[in-house]
């Protein structure tokens, strides 16, 4: 909402109107597909980028939420069946679900490879594409306990060797990179091999680094800053002073997006997350949900409607030929 009214406030009608659009697609959680349709590079700068584009992870992360359980029920109702038929106790053990992750996995990056290719816009903004790296998560969540039996020399080596990893495609992945394809692999494997060693020795190795409280202070505020960095970023861009100094820029957003991610935090998010009036009650947090949705909507739907017509009324004019 902030940021549909600000776009009514800095950019003109004809841009306006396709970011109101953007911004419906994101309240709804499918702004991927429609980036991945538009052919936007997300890395690029082919077209004019909107204030949304960055809430297409928000897209993917909730389809993960409505796919994912299914997948996991449906593999329990397997496991069931196939225990009565057995005519033994039902029981869910990690295996199944460990093969089914893996077996999502491995379908999911292969496609990914493929259209990395061939349809790179689909490739990165796509739930099917991206579902791998999911399943690597989910594969690191079961296997806890394996990890855990790592000696602490081990898991201290492991943790360094993924922080390294993602120290590598931070430095070494650029626009030209294909992506996601294999480039994923350094910042997914990476990530998977912190968490596995903060379940081994997490008060050693890089865990000692990363527990450290201004550490910890930036992963409370990380999802926040996520939100409000790029349309912050954007209304820099244009301003006359960034232009004439893009050195300032850099710390002017960090600053500005920062301290804007931290009042959502501690207005929107936290209120909301840990609201016992919230957490009680399932139907009452759906409704929330809901509603927030419905409002976001509504008010992207409005500017729409009262957008001024860029265009005269009439039948339009004849074109006039010069002749020779």
């Amino acid at each position: 909402v902030v940021i549909a009214v600000s776009t009514a406030l800095l950019v003109g009608p004809l841009q306006a109107r396709s970011i109101y659009l953007d911004g419906i697609a994101s309240a709804l959680y499918v702004s991927n597909y429609r980036f991945a349709l538009e052919g936007i590079d997300y890395l690029g700068a082919s077209k004019p980028p909107t204030p949304y584009e960055h809430y297409w992870s928000l897209g993917v992360e909730e389809q993960f939420y409505l796919l994912w359980p299914a997948l996991i029920i449906g593999t329990a109702w397997f496991i069931r069946r196939a225990a009565k038929r057995r005519g033994s106790p039902a029981k869910s053990p990690k295996n199944p679900y460990i093969l089914v992750l893996g077996l999502v996995g491995v379908v999911s990056f292969a496609v990914s490879l493929w259209l990395t290719s061939e349809l790179p816009p689909m490739a990165f903004f796509s739930l099917p594409t991206r579902a791998w790296e999911l399943a690597v998560g989910g594969l690191v969540a079961l296997t806890v306990d394996q990890w855990r039996r790592l000696p602490a020399l081990a898991g201290s080596i492991t943790g360094w060797a993924g922080l390294l990893l993602i120290l590598l495609a931070f430095f070494a992945l650029d626009r030209a990179t294909p992506y996601p394809g294999t480039a994923a692999l350094l910042p997914v494997l990476g990530t998977a091999l912190v968490i596995g060693a903060g379940c081994a020795a997490p008060d050693r190795g890089c865990g000692r680094i990363l527990g450290l409280p201004p550490m910890r202070a930036v992963g409370r505020l990380s999802y926040a800053w996520y939100l409000t960095h790029w349309p912050v970023l954007l209304a820099l861009m244009l301003m006359p002073v960034f232009l004439a100094h893009p050195l300032w820029l850099a710390p002017t957003l960090l600053v500005v997006s920062g301290g804007l991610a931290w009042l959502t935090m501690r207005v929107v998010e936290n209120p909301f997350r840990f609201g016992s009036t919230w957490r009680r009650s399932p139907g009452r947090s759906l409704a929330m949900g809901g509603a927030f949705t419905a409002v976001a909507v509504g008010v992207c739907v409005a500017l729409v409607v009262l957008l001024p017509t860029p265009v005269g009324h009439g039948p339009a004019a004849c074109r006039r030929h010069s002749g020779r």
